[in-house]
């Protein structure tokens, strides 16, 4: 007990540094327009893809962040451990007939009824994700076909604040294409019967 409240003190540091860091990246993104700022707050992952494009504008929050998650990383590992030794293999006993033991039989059969559960928990939060990308993707090419239908009249900055915006949007665009393609291969894995 004594050993977990020394982890949950660094944790709480360090959730509470992650959040700081997160609020720096979002002050950051404002200076390039309310599509990254609205991004930062939405979008999952879109944070890595505005530290890559903007690291000297981001670098601030970005490694604060990573301070935090490192603070939180020992209490994490160690609920983690605690939790693989709570699914340990489990051996089938036999009786004299040669029948498996029934409450042994009873407990693989309701630990292969959570793995399943959890793997469609993960299809169906990874289906919800992509669904929100693509939705965001969407709003965000359509404003940015709105805004190159009169760019050509507009001035060199106007036109190179476009540019990096279409170029976010690729990037983001990139992350929604990855992540689509990591649904389609959890959808591919069999399931144990």
């Amino acid at each position: 007990m004594f050993m977990e409240g020394l982890l949950i003190l660094p944790a709480v540091l360090g959730l509470i540094l992650v959040l700081v860091g997160r609020w720096t990246l979002m002050v950051a993104s404002r200076q390039f327009g309310a599509g990254w700022f609205l991004a930062l707050r939405i979008v999952p992952l879109a944070e890595f893809v505005f530290a890559m494009r903007y690291w000297e504008y981001a670098k601030k929050g970005a490694l604060t962040s990573c301070i935090g998650l490192l603070l939180m990383l020992p209490l994490g590992t160690k609920l983690f451990i605690e939790s693989q030794g709570e699914q340990d293999d489990y051996v089938v006993q036999t009786d004299a007939n040669g029948d498996e033991v029934q409450q042994e039989r009873q407990s693989r059969i309701a630990h292969q009824e959570a793995i399943k559960r959890e793997r469609l928990n993960r299809i169906m939060n990874k289906e919800i994700k992509v669904e929100e990308l693509q939705a965001r993707l969407a709003v965000w090419y359509q404003t940015l076909q709105q805004e190159r239908s009169g760019l050509e009249k507009k001035p060199q900055t106007e036109i190179q604040a476009y540019n990096r915006e279409a170029a976010a949007y690729q990037s983001l665009l990139a992350v929604s294409r990855e992540e689509a393609g990591e649904l389609d291969v959890l959808k591919k894995i069999p399931v144990k019967k």
